[in-house]
């Protein structure tokens, strides 16, 4: 009976070692919840924390920036009063062309733009005349004043002398906020001196604003050395000279030879030399019709007789006959 009865034993056992397994872990399950859960989220809310701290004091910072930042604007503002403003500034920029040696100088006063609560801006325009140097002298000057003003373009216009017409546009500001009650434009910088001028003149006036732009020449790669002219084609001049009359005067017969080619025109006689390309020939007789021409082309052969019609080319000319007892 015992052996039959083992198998169930071991059967029941098994599953009471899983019941017992799947009891354990629910009864872990919450311990490791409450044990590791509590864990990780006061982790969470202590990053969280540090986070908040972190863009506070982000916050702070930029604030402290912002005003650091906007008390240096209300240092540099004009004063908000607009009469003191523009008055001022406009004495204070004639004052500043007159130090740099323009001339014929006057400030008219521009648009404005409003803010209201914020800023006004003054918008100026300034012209008269001045050299090259004398404008380098006054865009300096003017740079080294730390307040609240840009010029927003220049304008040159070149002339018969050395002095050009000139106009800028010029923009200040004036915060409301400013504590500014007087006029007080602040130079941050020394003057310069006449040599620092005129080394940044001379840079500028070297440029040579006025003259034509001459753009660079292309650099051209290396060509190989030119190969030697071809010999030109023959050129047969033959069907290009023309008998094209013979006429009587005086008592002698006349021929006249007209080289197409050239556009030219030859009157011969009897005896007159000429040339067809590079054979000489030599009128040898004249008639109404024909025109016969004594022949040498230079074979050793002697001279030949050749008769050309009259309205014919060379090119259709006939051989008559050898001229053993020919001497030119």
């Amino acid at each position: 009976m015992s052996n039959t009865s083992t198998p169930s034993t071991n059967k029941r056992e098994r599953l009471l070692i899983v019941i017992a397994g799947i009891m354990f872990l629910a009864m872990m399950i919450p311990l490791l919840n409450y044990l590791y859960g509590s864990s990780v989220s006061q982790m969470l809310q202590k990053r969280q924390v540090l986070n908040d701290e972190v863009s506070q004091l982000e916050r702070t910072t930029r604030a402290k920036a912002v005003r650091e930042q906007l008390a240096k604007y209300q240092s540099q503002s004009m004063p908000p009063s607009e009469d003191l403003a523009t008055a001022k500034y406009q004495n204070w920029i004639l004052k500043l062309g007159e130090n740099a040696g323009f001339s014929e100088s006057k400030v008219d006063r521009g648009s404005s733009r409003l803010a209201r609560g914020v800023y006004k801006s003054y918008v100026f325009t300034y012209s008269g005349k001045a050299t090259m140097k004398q404008l380098v002298t006054f865009l300096e000057q003017f740079r080294r004043y730390d307040n609240l003003q840009m010029i927003r373009s220049v304008t040159i216009k070149p002339s018969r002398s050395d002095r050009l017409d000139l106009s800028l546009t010029i923009e200040t500001l004036a915060l409301d906020s400013s504590p500014n009650k007087t006029f007080d434009m602040k130079m941050t910088q020394p003057e310069p001196d006449a040599k620092s001028i005129a080394r940044m003149a001379d840079t500028i006036v070297n440029r040579k604003f006025f003259t034509p732009y001459t753009p660079p020449q292309p650099s051209r790669p290396q060509q190989p050395p030119p190969r030697p002219p071809a010999e030109p084609p023959y050129f047969d001049p033959a069907p290009y000279c023309f008998v094209s009359v013979t006429i009587e005067k005086q008592d002698k017969p006349e021929v006249w030879i007209d080289y197409r080619t050239e556009g030219q025109q030859t009157r011969l006689t009897i005896g007159d030399k000429l040339s067809i390309g590079n054979v000489p020939c030599i009128v040898y007789e004249i008639t109404f019709k024909t025109v016969g021409f004594a022949v040498d082309f230079g074979s050793g052969e002697g001279w030949k007789l050749l008769e050309v019609k009259v309205g014919h080319s060379f090119a259709d000319a006939n051989l008559i006959r050898d001229l053993p007892d020919f001497k030119p």
